[in-house]
Order: structure tokens, then sequence, then C-alpha cells
């Protein structure tokens, strides 16, 4: 239901900027990355980045990676157990406007032995909000997509790091949403 949710909200947002600006809106989405070998994703990207953290696991071996190919998924990642949510979410963009670009940054550290999907660290959030705030009209990024769980216990402690990052977005007008809790929690 969240995913549908973020899927229409997203949806109408850049519906709404393309038939007022006359443009093609770019959204940036955060997630684990893509299988390229999808066809309905062919020409969608306009660029890509790779943030993993935990692992040096980005295409080129590293920690970072930045242009073609820096958020695509190996058919061996792709196998990964949860790798695939980003595939998901770049279909459900795709069908409710596919008229959408797509900067797609992958945050998520994914192994296969053990197989393993690691979400973005919290001190990653913001590097990679404050890079799409700089590249947003480079880019023409009209909204921002995430979605990443991790167990928590209690309340959600407030990052102010990230809080700061979300406000630079709010402050050129790109909506962030951030999907979590797909399980119920």
């Amino acid at each position: 239901i969240i995913l549908a949710v973020i899927l229409a909200s997203v949806g109408i947002a850049t519906n709404t900027i393309k038939a007022h600006a006359g443009i093609v809106p770019t959204v940036a989405i955060i997630d684990t990355g893509y299988d390229a070998s999808v066809s309905q994703f062919a020409n969608k990207i306009v660029y890509e980045q790779c943030y993993s953290s935990f692992a040096p696991t980005c295409p080129n071996g590293k920690t970072t990676m930045s242009g073609p190919g820096s958020a695509v998924l190996s058919s061996f990642l792709s196998a990964v157990p949860g790798a695939g949510h980003g595939s998901e979410m770049l279909s459900g963009e795709i069908l409710t406007n596919p008229n959408i670009k797509f900067v797609y940054i992958r945050a998520f550290t994914i192994e296969t032995k053990p197989a393993l999907v690691v979400a973005p660290y919290d001190s990653d959030i913001p590097t990679i909000l404050n890079w799409i705030a700089a590249n947003a009209s480079t880019y023409n990024i009209q909204a921002v997509s995430m979605s990443f769980a991790r167990p928590v216990v209690g309340a959600c402690p407030t990052n102010t790091s990230i809080v700061s990052s979300v406000a630079k977005l709010q402050a050129l007008n790109i909506p962030v949403f951030a999907g979590a809790g797909n399980d119920g929690n």
C-alpha cells in the first residue's frame, strides 16, 4: 500500500510538473539498484551514482561510482533476496508516468556470499540528498523517491543532517517521498 501511495504521489507530482512546464520531469530514485536487462528501463536513466559504504560493491569494486552503469545490478546481485526492490520502484514509476526520466542512485550494499542487502548508513543519506540538490537543475530533478527499511526499536530518532538536506530540496520545490514499513513495522 505504501509503495502505491508513493508511486501515485510521485506520478501526480511529475504529471503536474510536465503539464505546467512542458518538460519531461526527472525523478531521483535512491534504492537498491536496477536490472538493466529490463526493456522498459531503456533510455530512462539520465545519470547514475553508487554509494556502498558498508563494503566495496559498486560495479567498479569500490564504495562509490559515478556515471553509466553505476546503479546497475549484475545478474548475481539481482538474485539476492530484496535486491530487486529498486527495479520494482523503477517499474512502478514508469507505469505511473511513462514520460518520466530518472537519476538513479544505488545506495545499498549488496553481497552474494552471504546473500545480504544492507541499507545506507544514516550518514550517507545527507551526502546523497545534497548531491541531488546540487545537481537538480543539471538533470531537471523534480522529485526524490527513496525507500529503505531497517529494524528500529521505539521511535525513530531525528537526524538533523537528513532534516537539513531535505530542507534544501524543499527550498528548491523538490518533494521528497520516503517510504518505509512495507513489512508492517
